[in-house]
């Protein structure tokens, strides 16, 4: 297997593939994550908006999976965050990294399950329960919301939380 190119090489693909500028913070940090990710260790990074904190992470961790042939995951704490990274981040950086790498990185989404809503409990209007406490029912929901959410809740077709309204 080839060598995988260095992290400044992919850094720099990266950042001109989405047509940025590479500021020094996101080289700090994207060593920093490349450091954590082979000693294994945890990392913690405050970085002001504008850094280019998406790429000083996510390189790093495509370069790791692709240099050991393992999965890179990528936790986000909102969904904003996740369809940000899924929908706009990856599919520039998985493009602007093909040729450096000799192949498109790929990736999913995995959501965890109280992103999901169960189909069967929306149409029975049957309470979910998230640590001992009823999350409210759909049919609760505000005055003249209601309908709209079980009707986006029927027409979901994978039952994903964040595709109803």
């Amino acid at each position: 297997m080839p060598e995988t190119p260095s992290l400044r090489d992919l850094l720099d693909a990266a950042v001109s593939g989405v047509g940025g500028v590479q500021r020094p913070g996101q080289v700090q940090m994207a060593r920093a994550v490349e450091h954590a990710v082979e000693a294994e260790e945890h990392l913690l990074v405050q970085a002001g908006t504008g850094t280019g904190k998406s790429l000083a992470y996510l390189v790093p961790a495509i370069a790791h999976a692709v240099a050991t042939r393992r999965p890179a995951i990528v936790a986000t704490a909102t969904l904003a965050l996740q369809a940000q990274v899924v929908d706009r981040d990856l599919p520039r950086i998985a493009d602007a990294l093909a040729p450096a790498l000799g192949r498109r990185p790929t990736y999913g989404l995995v959501k965890g399950r109280r992103n999901y809503l169960c189909r069967h409990k929306a149409r029975r209007r049957v309470p979910e329960r998230r640590r001992g406490r009823a999350v409210p029912d759909l049919h609760r929901a505000r005055p003249g919301r209601e309908p709209a959410r079980r009707r986006g809740a029927a027409a979901a077709r994978v039952g994903r939380r964040d595709g109803v309204r």
